[in-house]
């Protein structure tokens, strides 16, 4: 493969990579009401309740901006051991 070649090639990764970064993460500006209030929400039951009963929600696909800025439920603590009882004799 010839310098001119590669050099072509790494230009064009480089260049749809930064314009799949910039398209990926750019925030739907109608989204913005729907995700206040899904965070507002406290299960994911209820976020995708309000979603599916509000046509514009849906067609942005609004949940999924909530779900990126939602944290989700901590991992609960691991409970320590309890020792077995004796059998009883």
């Amino acid at each position: 493969m010839s310098l001119r070649s590669g050099i072509a090639i790494a230009l064009l990764v480089m260049v749809s990579g930064v314009a799949s970064a910039a398209t990926k993460h750019a925030p739907d500006p109608v989204c913005a009401d729907h995700v206040k209030k899904m965070q507002a929400m406290k299960t994911s039951k209820e976020r995708t309740a309000y979603c599916k009963g509000n046509e514009e929600c849906t067609s942005h696909h609004c949940s999924t901006a909530a779900a990126h800025h939602k944290s989700t439920a901590k991992h609960p603590a691991a409970a320590p051991a309890t020792p077995a009882s004796p059998p009883a004799n």
